[in-house]
């Protein structure tokens, strides 16, 4: 006789998918799964319920308290927002700034936006985003802000 444990369990998860399993794994791969709708739902959602990723751009750098208001974050824009990084700014903003890049595009070479945008300072202020200088110069709010993407990263 098969216990209650050992039998297969059949959920519909939608759109013509089902998932069947042993129930625990089931439960598990579940509540894994609405785990991860909720992280999602930190950031803007299409209606289709995927990330707006322009409009999550837009967020992640509200989190920022140096980038708050920056140009080119409001929309995000990547030329406009290059442009003001290479501007004078300094610092955790700077880092900040140059992590907002990677999460844009972590495999571009940001440098090349800034020289094909005819910046002098491109290769100093469009250096590649580095998780330990960041965090050495970065205080408690930009470090948050950092770990609210780590919680619930989104990439473009």
């Amino acid at each position: 006789m098969e216990s209650e444990d050992e039998k297969e369990m059949e959920v519909d998860l939608g759109g013509g998918k089902i998932a069947r399993g042993h129930p625990k794994a089931i439960r598990a791969y579940m509540e894994a799964r609405e785990a991860e709708r909720a992280r999602n739902r930190r950031w803007p959602q299409r209606p289709d319920g995927s990330v707006d990723v322009h409009a999550a751009m837009t967020t992640l750098a509200r989190l920022f308290p140096t980038l708050q208001g920056a140009s080119g974050t409001e929309p995000f824009h990547l030329e406009t927002f290059v442009r003001w990084l290479c501007s004078g700014v300094s610092g955790g903003t700077r880092r900040a700034g140059r992590f907002l890049l990677h999460v844009w595009n972590p495999n571009a070479d940001h440098r090349e936006v800034g020289r094909e945008l005819g910046i002098e300072n491109a290769d100093d202020c469009l250096e590649p985003f580095n998780l330990s200088d960041a965090l050495g110069v970065w205080d408690a709010e930009h470090v948050r802000a950092f770990i609210t993407w780590v919680e619930a990263p989104f990439w473009p």
